[in-house]
């Protein structure tokens, strides 16, 4: 048995009371059931599942005591034997066990009746077993719903009418809740610890010395018995937060001196996670209005049906919780760093450590701009909002499934008016099945979404008839669907645009993110129609703004702001120039990996690699990147550092135990890491880049088998990573590649790297296109098969240093040559740029060292402002480089030359 557990609400019980365990339990049980009856959440769901494990194990330990247990942890009986019911009744291999739940507690007088009071819920209980209906009799009769009064309107008629008032007036949003079962979760059972548990890191410190650990506040004496009121809960509360916090700030600074105590890390964490489930459980029930948005009631003054009810005035101080907790608590972000850096060391707590993080996300304004203030936090704990903050993003399920829904939509549409019957009912099944899976999501309130499938059924209705319109057939017909968009007018895209109105104006969605919706939905539409009539250009450029718009209402303003950790694990001479300096003539006279191990042997490289690779990185280096903006690093690595060389290659490897330990000390440090694969087997191009310099090199060398296999070992071991943002198939292809052999390796990655457990929303696929002269083939044959490419990027390098084109340039050539990259970037529906530098070819940039400098400040702030304009961002090459400061980031940012950008992006740079 664990300690006891320092709960205000516990004290003063008899000692002979069952175990303290059973109390928690009991007590977080009841919180998430008391949650997912409040809100309508599924019964037989994940929370559910937890919930009722957290219960029957409660009830198994309270033993004999179970009825003083119950007494203290709830009185709300009726609502525990309902939830026993239905999770019986939905999970029917637990409904034996329901049963004797339910025997169990209809043993207390209580209970009982509660039971009897109720003939619904005796009704529920009696369909779990015969012991119970041997209690209570057969199923009492309930009252049967009225039958509905013929009609003599038709049904399609009557159909018609309702969809016309529905359209009509304004839009009912149900409150957005905050997910409670994340209370169940947060107090699961623990599972026993790994067998080799890492080590704890606690978070750099970042508490001002001057600062208290935390704010004292007078604590009042806690109540003996059930909280009976809202007030006292409000007061027990605050005295768990003020306790749970109290000792984690103190742990935090013991841990940290001691070089990491992770099971005292823990036991502090056991004790705060219950009050924050109960401040969460508090805060949610007491702010949550409680009026029907279909009953009359919720009539405004002036009459108006289904207006949207004003929150109703609870005793309960709606911002006491919040207040409390941004009063008890040090630094927000040093919280949450501590809940991270504790995930990392016990990676079997890690959902229950996620779910309390986000819970203080959902009570606490400053919690919540805490992570949306620092993309590390926010890769880790998603989107957060409050209770009344209108929505500003969607995951990326949300809004691929809206839009696959929009394109079987068009199809269905399409196919109607070509009467192709059989065709169009199967994209219909497919609109209706994606439908019913959206409007049962609780992303977004069930409204809103409702709207949202009306507007893209109005669009796809509104976009094919302007390209098949009913009158005329053949060269008539065709003339007729040549439309300027000065013309692209009907009632149906005033349909279309009334329903986004109306979503506007319930303020559930933020400006922003609802224009992002409206135009991903509406520019899918065109791309269906366009693409129904072979209009290739305007169907892949509608296709590409779809994207773009459903990458900024999944990413928001967030970029990617980086750099490449080059020469690391994988040599180059320029980026690791201190290692070749330290070769034998023979070594040194080298310009790649390959080359460099031939020469040292295999004992000597094997020593060396192994000693360059451990040093030539630290977490000083990522602890300045962080300082100096950066969020971002990409990572690149040979395959043989993963499944070591082929037979016949000089290369040393494997080291994953390295690449471990550099990933955690890139986790630790808060930076978010792009794997690539810059080295595939067989080498991706002639170039020293890919490992080994080699003019017999030919695109028949590589093996495209070969490199999914390390894709899948890599994707596999850092899947659950929440610092991993992508992983990058493959670097610089050669041009002798066709397209067609890489866009179909690109889609068998994509499948590999999904399959391993790196899922879309969570983790990007990055795609090389290389060059950009290559970008309008990749992009035709993108759009033949986009539905292979499920959050991934495409990848582009500029650099204008590399050919004799860019020699032939002039300085200012060079500088309006980078000024249409931002056009370039907008051509492409999602992308990054992993590598680009300040470099010039020789004999363009000034030779006095000033004009210099500000040539490159000048060169670098053009080219920032162009790539801020990816979808997801960019990375310099790289942060050390002896080749010249044009190539070296840390020295750049030393001398003033290049300021990383600070905060979201504007959104305008984000626009199609």
């Amino acid at each position: 048995s664990r300690a006891p557990f320092s709960n205000p609400l516990l004290s003063g019980l008899p000692l002979a009371m069952a175990s303290p365990e059973a109390l928690r339990l009991l007590q977080e049980a009841v919180l998430a059931i008391l949650s997912i009856t409040s809100s309508g959440g599924d019964p037989s769901g994940k929370a559910a599942r937890n919930a009722w494990g957290d219960l029957k194990t409660g009830v198994n330990q309270a033993g004999a005591h179970l009825g003083e247990v119950m007494a203290e942890v709830t009185d709300e009986r009726s609502s525990v034997l309902g939830f026993i019911g239905d999770f019986g009744a939905g999970v029917k291999m637990y409904r034996a066990q329901a049963e004797a739940m339910a025997l169990s507690l209809l043993k207390l007088p209580d209970w009982e009746a509660a039971a009897n009071r109720d003939p619904a819920l005796k009704a529920k209980l009696v369909q779990l077993g015969k012991k119970i209906e041997d209690k209570f009799g057969p199923a009492p009769e309930l009252p049967k719903a009225p039958e509905p009064s013929a009609s003599p309107v038709p049904a399609a008629a009557a159909a018609a009418a309702r969809a016309a008032e529905a359209a009509a007036r304004p839009l009912a949003v149900s409150p957005v809740v905050a997910p409670t079962a994340a209370a169940a979760v947060a107090a699961a059972p623990e599972p026993a610890p790994a067998a080799t548990p890492e080590a704890f890191v606690p978070p750099p410190r970042d508490i001002p010395a001057s600062a208290p650990a935390f704010v004292e506040v007078a604590p009042r004496k806690p109540s003996k018995g059930p909280v009976s009121s809202v007030a006292s809960a409000a007061d027990e509360t605050r005295n768990m937060l003020r306790s749970g916090f109290k000792a984690m700030a103190d742990i935090h600074f013991e841990i940290e001196d001691a070089k990491g105590d992770t099971e005292k890390a823990m036991s502090v964490f056991n004790e705060l996670a219950p009050a924050v489930s109960r401040a969460h459980f508090e805060y949610t029930r007491h702010t949550r209005p409680r009026t029907d948005l279909n009953s009359e009631d919720t009539a405004s003054e002036a009459g108006t049906p289904h207006s949207v009810p004003s929150r109703p005035t609870f005793g309960f101080e709606t911002d006491y919780l919040a207040e409390t907790l941004d009063g008890l608590a040090w630094e927000p972000k040093a919280v949450l760093k501590f809940m991270h850096s504790l995930r990392m060391a016990k990676r079997i707590h890690s959902n229950r450590i996620h779910s309390v993080a986000t819970m203080l996300t959902q009570i606490s304004p400053t919690y919540r701009d805490a992570v949306r203030s620092d993309q590390f936090l926010m890769k880790w704990l998603g989107v957060i909002r409050g209770e009344s903050e209108p929505l500003h993003l969607v995951s990326y399920g949300f809004a691929s499934s809206l839009r696959w829904a929009t394109w079987h939509a068009g199809w269905h549409w399409v196919h109607r008016r070509r009467n192709k019957t059989d065709v169009s009912e199967k994209h219909h099944k497919i609109w209706t099945s994606r439908k019913e899976s959206l409007t049962q999501s609780s992303e977004l309130p069930k409204e809103v979404i409702e709207k949202l499938l009306d507007a893209a059924w109005s669009a796809v209705q509104h976009c094919v008839i302007q390209r098949w319109p009913e009158e005329g057939r053949g060269l008539r017909q065709t003339m007729m669907s040549w439309i300027k968009p000065s013309d692209d007018e009907g009632p149906l895209k005033d349909e279309f645009l009334e329903h986004f109105q109306c979503i506007e104006d319930s303020k559930a969605l933020q400006e922003s993110l609802c224009g992002d919706l409206s135009w991903m939905i509406w520019n899918m539409a065109w791309h269906v129609a366009n693409k129904s009539k072979n209009y290739s250009t305007d169907s892949q450029q509608a296709l590409v703004r779809a994207e773009r718009h459903l990458q900024r209402a999944f990413r928001g303003v967030n970029q990617w702001r980086g750099v490449n950790l080059g020469g690391w694990f994988l040599l180059e001479p320029g980026p690791c120039t201190h290692f070749w300096e330290k070769l034998p003539p023979q070594a040194k006279a080298q310009h790649c990996e390959w080359g460099a191990c031939a020469a040292l042997g295999p004992d000597e490289a094997a020593r060396r690699l192994r000693e360059h690779r451990k040093t030539y990185f630290t977490k000083e280096d990522f602890a300045e990147m962080k300082a100096a903006g950066l969020t971002h690093v990409r990572l690149p690595f040979g395959a043989w550092c993963v499944v070591g060389p082929r037979p016949g290659e000089p290369y040393v490897g494997p080291c994953l135990d390295q690449l471990d330990q550099a990933m955690n000390d890139l986790e630790a440090a808060g930076m978010n890491v792009l794997l690539d694969l810059h080295g595939t087997p067989g080498g991706e191009n002639a170039e020293p880049p890919c490992g080994r310099k080699d003019d017999n090199w030919c695109s028949q060398h590589w093996s495209a088998e070969e490199s999914l296999k390390v894709l899948g070992i890599v994707a596999k071991r850092y899947a659950g990573r929440s610092c991993v943002c992508g992983i990058g198939v493959m670097n610089e292809p050669s041009e002798t590649h066709p397209a067609q052999n890489l866009t179909k390796y690109y889609e068998d990655a994509v499948e590999v790297v999904r399959r391993a457990g790196m899922r879309a929303g969570s983790v990007a696929v990055v795609l090389p296109i290389f060059t950009e002269y290559r970008i309008g083939e990749f992009l035709g044959l993108w759009e033949q098969n986009f539905a292979a490419y499920e959050d991934c990027v495409f990848d582009v390098h500029f650099y204008q240093c590399f050919g004799r084109v860019w020699s032939m340039k002039s300085l200012e050539g060079h500088m309006e040559a980078a000024k249409t990259r931002e056009a370039t970037l907008r051509s492409l529906p999602m992308c990054c740029v992993s590598e680009w530098s300040i470099a010039f070819p020789g004999g363009v940039a000034p030779s006095d060292e000033v004009k210099l400098k500000e040539t490159y400040k000048r060169f670098g702030e053009i080219q920032l402002k162009a790539y801020e304009t990816a979808t997801h961002g960019w990375f310099f090459w790289t942060w050390k480089d002896s080749a010249g400061i044009d190539w070296n980031l840390q020295e750049c940012l030393k001398q003033g030359i290049i300021e990383v950008p600070k905060g979201g992006r504007d959104s305008d740079m984000y626009r199609p």
